[in-house]
């Protein structure tokens, strides 16, 4: 008789757990397949996010996603892109009822503060020369006539005689 009794609790508990891992998987892929609000937003604002499945929006902007771990690529003129990795979470507090919530993206929201693209100085032209300048140390001597600025190593200036045309 006690064999009897534990092999129908064998059974129901089988059973049971059938049942309750069925309810559960019902449930995670019901949750797969819908989708959940991801919302974005960029210091500075007005940076183009474009997600895994090609969902674009511009800051601060949110958009509806299927619930599974993707990444967000964020994008403005002037500043270097940025790529966050987004996680699905669940959560292991309960709820008054005993359930857990649903799973929920993490981070939500995801923010990003965006870096400067440095702007680097333009090349300066190099001077045309002028034949009436004369080099000394290196330097340039502006020519004669021209005022200059005092400079701490002094700078000889000869002039030039430029030839006078004949005919």
């Amino acid at each position: 008789m006690l064999r009897v009794q534990l092999g129908i609790a064998t059974v129901m508990t089988g059973i049971v757990a059938v049942i309750l891992g069925g309810c559960s998987g019902a449930n995670l892929s019901a949750w797969l397949q819908t989708k959940q609000s991801l919302r974005f937003e960029s210091e500075p604002s007005g940076a183009e996010v474009r997600t895994a499945d090609g969902q674009v929006c511009r800051t601060p902007c949110s958009l509806s996603l299927p619930l599974t771990a993707q990444s967000a690529n964020f994008s403005l003129d002037g500043y270097l892109p940025q790529t966050v990795p987004v996680q699905v979470h669940q959560s292991t507090e309960r709820l008054n009822d005993n359930s857990f919530p649903p799973p929920d993206f993490e981070p939500n929201p995801v923010a990003v503060a965006l870096q400067a693209i440095e702007k680097r100085p333009a090349k300066s032209k190099p001077a045309k020369r002028n034949s009436a300048a004369v080099t000394h140390f290196g330097k340039r001597s502006p020519p004669s006539g021209t005022s200059v600025a005092p400079a701490t190593t002094p700078a000889v200036v000869v002039p030039m005689e430029t030839p006078s045309l004949r005919r």
